[in-house]
């Protein structure tokens, strides 16, 4: 994304309702500055729009940005791991 420079943000799943009204995409941004994750949130109507000029679906879902923390975990569990050896 342009609207970043120097911002490395990348998805690391995305889970749609079975009706697409709402499509959650956990994603990671490189500096994990809450500026950027409130941009993208705030955003996210627009994203919307440009993907269904380039999709083509019955239904676009409604996008919700959502900060993947999968990784916080398993650098939690890691270090727990690292202590009993």
């Amino acid at each position: 994304m342009s609207d970043f420079p120097g911002e490395i943000i990348t998805i690391n799943f995305v889970h749609t309702t079975p009706d697409l009204a709402l499509a959650k995409v956990y994603l990671l941004v490189s500096s994990d500055s809450p500026l950027v994750y409130q941009t993208l949130k705030n955003n996210a109507n627009h994203y919307r729009h440009e993907l269904a000029d380039k999709l083509f679906l019955r239904k676009m879902p409604k996008i919700e940005i959502i900060q993947d923390e999968m990784q916080d975990q398993v650098d939690r569990i890691e270090q727990i791991l690292d202590k009993e050896h």
